[in-house]
């Protein structure tokens, strides 16, 4: 005597679920080359603006706390802070256009990635 109907048909969702998996046309969280290039260059070009904030930030506060504190560990440690701080908060000012540009690339990506994910599980659904 066989397994009940309802069994029978997981073991055979099971396999296919499998076959797909092994399949890479049916992979989901791979890269798909059309989006990559566009959505790695608004992190690059934001991440690049951020860096140059952080460096010319620091170099300004620095040269000031080297003329008013002289050289030293702990005067470049506070610097570096210092500058992290003030470069972070320029960069809610400055910045808000690459991040924005940045969150759409990200958050039209996720809704391609849930229409897809959707897709997938309503074609699951109908077998």
């Amino acid at each position: 005597m066989g397994p009940p109907g309802e069994l029978r048909r997981s073991i055979a969702q099971n396999t296919a679920y499998r076959t797909a998996a092994r399949s890479s046309s049916h992979t989901t969280n791979r890269i798909i080359p059309p989006d990559y290039p566009w959505g790695v260059k608004h992190f690059v070009i934001y991440t690049v603006m951020r860096l140059g904030l952080l460096l010319a930030t620091f170099a300004v506060v620095s040269t000031v706390a080297m003329l008013i504190f002289g050289q030293g560990a702990l005067v470049w440690f506070v610097a570096m802070l210092v500058a992290a701080v003030i470069s972070s908060l320029l960069s809610l000012k400055l910045l808000a256009g690459p991040r924005e540009r940045f969150a759409e690339t990200v958050e039209a990506r996720a809704a391609r990635a849930k229409v897809k994910f959707e897709e997938l599980r309503s074609r699951e659904d109908v077998d």
